[in-house]
């Protein structure tokens, strides 16, 4: 515990922004009395080596080692099948990657850990497989706003701007 305490204070004295990141691993576990399903945080900044990464490493070890965090290649499966496996345990996203060709793909990603659930998939007997469900928050972290991207998805609805923070 003294050894967590240190590196938080290290990282995020003074700075409330990263105090948030690591406060969201403490949060999560409540989502699941607020009615909601799932709840996304994004924290961007265009500079790089503000220590973003370094926040959602200790808000990771809040419950889990630093492996459990998302990766930037990882995709937007295999970040719901965590989600559904791991149920209310915060999820930390570092440098989300967006494909330009692939906006869409996100965004209805955006509306999939709103729902709390992962999508239906059949096993090759034509059985529905278990869906996976959540009631969490992931934390992601990149250079650019999710919402530009949200924006490009979905130009005629707001729909997606409601379902993430910024």
């Amino acid at each position: 515990l003294n050894k967590w305490k240190a590196a938080c204070d290290f990282v995020a004295t003074g700075r409330p922004d990263l105090q948030a990141i690591i406060a969201a691993g403490f949060a999560s576990p409540l989502i699941e009395f607020t009615g909601h399903f799932g709840f996304m945080m994004s924290v961007w900044s265009r500079d790089s080596a503000v220590c973003k990464s370094s926040a959602l490493l200790i808000g990771t070890s809040i419950w889990a080692d630093h492996g459990a965090m998302f990766q930037p290649k990882d995709t937007h499966n295999a970040v719901a099948y965590r989600l559904g496996q791991t149920k209310v345990m915060p999820a930390f996203w570092d440098e989300v990657h967006i494909d330009p060709d692939k906006v869409d793909d996100f965004v209805d990603t955006l509306f999939t850990i709103g729902q709390g659930k992962e999508k239906a998939r059949l096993n090759a007997d034509s059985t529905l497989k278990n869906s996976g469900e959540w009631k969490t928050l992931l934390v992601t972290t990149g250079n650019r706003p999710l919402m530009d991207f949200v924006v490009k998805g979905r130009p005629d609805t707001d729909a997606g701007a409601l379902r993430r923070c910024e």
